[in-house]
């Protein structure tokens, strides 16, 4: 198995395109795929990766830049919704596995 390259550090911007069937934005940054979560289609973000694969990534935004119109609050569905099946959220999941 091979070494996993190091997150990158520094913020991205991005302008996100549509949702995922789970509610996140997606956004494409140099042609792939990023799933960030709080971001919303139409808006553009600054977002930090949370987790990144050779065909796909993950992040959360840090700073919503532009906002579309009737953006609200986030509720607490998003913290109802934890199973993301194509980010794998490692220190969640040995919470889990010790009880």
């Amino acid at each position: 198995m091979g070494r996993r390259k190091p997150l990158p550090q520094e913020p991205v911007t991005a302008s996100v395109e549509r949702f995922t069937h789970d509610g996140r934005g997606v956004a494409y940054v140099d042609g792939k795929a990023v799933f960030i979560e709080g971001a919303l289609p139409g808006e553009m973000v600054r977002f930090q990766y949370t987790d990144v694969r050779r065909n796909h990534a993950c992040g959360k935004v840090l700073e919503v830049l532009v906002e579309v119109p009737g953006r609200t609050p986030p509720s607490i569905l998003p913290r109802l919704l934890s199973n993301k099946p194509y980010c794998w959220n490692s220190s969640a999941a040995s919470a889990k596995s010790s009880r």
